[in-house]
């Protein structure tokens, strides 16, 4: 799938409900541009890292893919961030995040 996300001009992601998306934290590991919508959980991920939409406006979702193909600075901000976002994203530090809350809740 890296392969794919590298080789994407951008990778476009409207859904209505998320819980927490892996297909986009898999984009952004890579530094693919993406599109995704402004809905809670994705929106909390991808902070400034890319360009959210309403997954109901269509007119947004189609402005922001010729966004994505017509303004190369945009995208290489968008990339550089993209990067730089997900890597506060991994297993190691989720695991002792989770293993702090499970110690403080137990008494252990």
């Amino acid at each position: 799938m890296s392969t794919l996300y590298s080789l994407a001009k951008a990778f476009v992601y409207p859904s209505n409900y998320e819980w927490f998306s892996l297909p986009v934290l898999e984009a952004m590991a890579c530094g693919t541009a993406f599109i995704t919508s402004n809905i809670s959980s994705l929106s909390e991920i991808v902070g400034d890292a890319g360009l959210l939409i309403s997954s109901f406006n269509r007119l947004g979702l189609v402005e922001a893919m010729h966004s994505t193909i017509h303004q190369p600075e945009m995208v290489a901000l968008i990339s550089s961030k993209a990067e730089v976002r997900a890597a506060l994203f991994i297993w190691h530090k989720t695991g002792l995040e989770t293993l702090s809350v499970l110690r403080r809740v137990t008494g252990k």
